[in-house]
């Protein structure tokens, strides 16, 4: 499997971390991107937050501005990964991707929208078409428990759920679910 990107420029090839909060993805996507120097996509999640105006209360308490908030991800997330999918001499790395659709499935009530949509659909086949040439390679990072023990006690005393064990592992079996089910 190596082989398809053995001759490839490694600053054309698109790189996603894919896993659960906690699991180290930034971590990893910051290492690779200062080592082959390609741009990095991060953030997205805390930048949408602070778009909209939203407090994570206002996101778990409030169905409607949840939808609103996992709607401003997905569009914030591609929207990031549109100029360099133009060209295919324009790598980058990213600790967050189509992963994002997991937490819409557990915090919000549009993910069937979202995943039926037309950005969906032509993000997953693009995706997939990159995957199998060797322009892009998806690495699913998955929780181990000194990791996660480290992310609770760097996460500044504000306990968040996003952190929990139980909710690291549900999001970790809907990526899982997602990667599979399209074939990534």
């Amino acid at each position: 499997q190596l082989d398809r990107y053995r001759n490839r420029n490694p600053l054309s090839v698109k790189i996603f971390f894919l896993g659960a909060s906690g699991t180290g993805k930034t971590t990893l996507a910051k290492f690779v991107c200062e080592r082959f120097r390609l741009p990095l996509i991060c953030g997205v999640v805390m930048n949408t937050l602070q778009e909209k105006g939203l407090t994570w209360e206002q996101v778990y308490g409030d169905p409607v501005a949840a939808d609103a908030f996992q709607q401003g991800v997905w569009e914030r997330q591609l929207e990031r990964e549109a100029k360099f999918w133009e060209s295919e001499d324009s790598g980058f790395v990213s600790d967050r991707g189509f992963d994002a659709l997991a937490y819409t499935a557990d915090h919000a009530r549009i993910v069937w929208q979202l995943v039926r949509g037309k950005p969906f659909l032509d993000y997953i086949d693009r995706l997939q078409t990159a995957t199998r040439t060797g322009r892009a390679v998806v690495f699913f990072v998955r929780p181990v428990d000194t990791v996660l023990q480290a992310a609770r006690a760097t996460d500044n005393g504000r306990r968040s759920p996003f952190l929990e064990p139980a909710c690291v592992h549900r999001i970790d079996g809907m990526i899982q679910f997602l990667l599979e089910s399209n074939e990534i």
